[in-house]
């Protein structure tokens, strides 16, 4: 396979105003996801077997998900989704969940502002799980983690105390995160690494912490293991990148994507330090 994964964003349609999203950033009106959607699953499946879809916020349409969800099955395709947890989710049919393996929340200072939030999105987790489904947190970090020694760690130990098959963390871009570069933050990434077998540790993170916030003597997963679809067709090595290499105009141009190179990055332009 060419990809360990592909990501999509099928809208930009969201019930949330995040202060950092990319994708407000990136695009000036709504989106809705379209028909032409259903029919990429049978040549996804020949350049990866995981899709990961996220935002906007796909929960929004519960029948997509449904109809895509079969179309993956069919291929063999693992469906991933990732949702801010500010959904009616209770009240969509089973059949919204069937084909969906995984299920991650977004946890970030803009949804998880008190006990109340942090209390919902454990519920929801439970709530998840009853439909078969594994359940993930995205942990957007941010410096106030790591105020206090151990703060982060004990949210991950919280969290997986809670139920949460695999905690995912991410490093922030388009605002300022922790400097893992001190040798007490990196720390608590090592332990939490060693004490939990479903802890992770996205790509930038591990970046900057073998080799600092540029210079990085190995390129990045830009266009290596992953790749990004947009909400109007557009390839790129990344979900944060505005520039395509590859325009979809019919479902079987995914199959380009096997002979088209990436460029190396050794920096990402979207840190802010």
């Amino acid at each position: 396979m060419r990809f360990r994964v592909v990501a999509l964003h099928p809208t930009t349609v969201c019930n949330y105003n995040c202060w950092f999203c990319y994708k407000k950033k990136m695009q000036d009106k709504e989106i809705e996801p379209s028909e032409k959607w259903f029919k990429l699953p049978k040549y996804l499946s020949k350049i990866t077997n995981q899709v990961a879809v996220g935002g906007g916020e796909i929960f929004l349409f519960p029948d997509w998900i449904e109809r895509f969800g079969k179309e993956c099955k069919k291929h063999s395709l693992i469906f991933n989704i990732t949702t801010n947890g500010k959904c009616d989710y209770e009240n969509m049919g089973d059949e919204v969940f069937e084909n969906i393996k995984m299920i991650s929340i977004s946890w970030d200072r803009a949804k998880i502002k008190s006990v109340k939030d942090a209390e919902r999105v454990f519920e929801l987790a439970k709530f998840f799980h009853s439909k078969g489904v594994l359940v993930g947190v995205n942990l957007l970090v941010d410096e106030k983690l790591f105020e206090k020694k151990f703060r982060f760690l004990r949210l991950v130990g919280l969290l997986f105390k809670k139920g949460f098959d695999r905690v995912y963390t991410l490093y922030p871009k388009l605002f300022k995160g922790p400097d893992l570069t001190k040798v007490n933050i990196a720390a608590e990434y090592f332990l939490a690494t060693k004490i939990y077998k479903h802890f992770y540790i996205d790509d930038l993170t591990l970046m900057i912490l073998k080799f600092g916030f540029d210079n990085w003597k190995e390129p990045c997963h830009y266009g290596k293991d992953i790749c990004s679809i947009n909400e109007n067709f557009e390839v790129s090595g990344c979900s944060f990148e505005k520039e395509c290499v590859l325009k979809i105009e019919k479902p079987e141009d995914v199959l380009k994507l096997e002979k088209i190179k990436f460029e190396k990055r050794h920096v990402c332009p979207y840190l802010v330090r």
